[in-house]
């Protein structure tokens, strides 16, 4: 009885903890891309065509 109930248990605790730490690391991801573009706006406002994080974000989006 005590391995039946503790095997879904575990297995819920596992996938909650995997979920926060996915969303955690995706919302990282998105306040350094946003820093990245901010400083691409600054630094690469005169010069033209796609830089670093222009691209990688490109990247990131074809792979959706």
């Amino acid at each position: 009885m005590d391995e039946d109930k503790m095997t879904p248990l575990r297995f819920i605790v596992f996938v909650i903890v995997w979920v926060v730490t996915g969303i955690s690391l995706l919302f990282s991801m998105y306040i350094i891309w946003e820093r990245l573009f901010e400083r691409d706006k600054i630094y690469s406002k005169s010069s033209s065509g796609c830089s670093i994080p222009c691209r990688g974000a490109s990247w990131l989006y074809s792979r959706r």
